[in-house]
This record gives C-alpha cells, sequence and structure tokens, in this order.
C-alpha cells in the first residue's frame, strides 16, 4: 500500500525529475526549493513549489517550475530589457522537458502552455509551467 505524499515529497520527485532531464544543463544557476532561492541572485535558478495538494485517496498536485531569467542593462541608466534570447531558449528547453516527462508514481499533466512574465523588483523574468500530478495514494 502506498503511503500519501505531502508537498515536500513531491516537490523533491520533480526536482528529481528535472534533475534526470537535459533542463539543467541550459540553465547556469540551480534548482532551489520553493522560496529558498538566494535573495540577489543573478543566475538562472530553477524554483520548484507546490501551490496546491489534496490529501484523498488519489491525491493530486499543482507544482510550479519557474526559471528565472536576469534582464540585459540597457544603455541608459536604470533601464532593463527582456533577454528575450535566453527566454526562448529556456522556454524551448521546459517545453521539452514538460513533453518527456515519464513517472511511474504519477499521471502528470501540463496545468498551462509554458510562459513567462516580469519580475520588476529585481529587473528579472521568469519562464513557468504548472505541472499537475495525480497519484494513487493507497489500495481501494
Amino acid at each position: 500500500m502506498a503511503t500519501k505524499k505531502t508537498t515536500s515529497d513531491v516537490i523533491n520527485d520533480v526536482i528529481s525529475l528535472i534533475k534526470s532531464s537535459d533542463l539543467l544543463q541550459v540553465v547556469n544557476g540551480s534548482i532551489y526549493k520553493s522560496q529558498n532561492r538566494p535573495i540577489g541572485s543573478t543566475f538562472e535558478d530553477i524554483v520548484v513549489n507546490c501551490i496546491a495538494s489534496t490529501h484523498d485517496q488519489f491525491q493530486e498536485f499543482s507544482v510550479n517550475v519557474n526559471i528565472f531569467v536576469p534582464r540585459i542593462e540597457g544603455s541608459e541608466q536604470n533601464v532593463y530589457l527582456q533577454d528575450t534570447a535566453r527566454i526562448t531558449a529556456i522556454s524551448t528547453a521546459l517545453n521539452a522537458f514538460v513533453e518527456g516527462i515519464v513517472s511511474d508514481e504519477y499521471r502528470i499533466e501540463c496545468a498551462n502552455a509554458v510562459n513567462y512574465d516580469e519580475v520588476p523588483q529585481i529587473n528579472q523574468d521568469y519562464v513557468n509551467v504548472t505541472l499537475r500530478l495525480y497519484r494513487l495514494s493507497q489500495s481501494i
């Protein structure tokens, strides 16, 4: 009988999936859980967090995978521009990761298309995907 997973377990499982993929070879940063990314990091870090979960027999989890992309300093003072080349490369790699996920423990679906948004406070953008993980947690 399988035991129920915690959100921490699921984050670890998704990190393991990322580590066994080519995704870390595309970014120049590290991988972090939830809010553990170092403040002031200027690397293309991957941050994994669980935003929703159930505790039913059929557990469902929503997990965000965010990859930060530092902006490029423009020619004018305090002007930062999106690094569209890196956003495109990382988006492509994240999409390939999502399409190639194989898991014996979960049924994994993409909750949204790979997208990106800005984090103006830190002059960075992030590429994002939300995964839905479904797991049978115990025998019927």
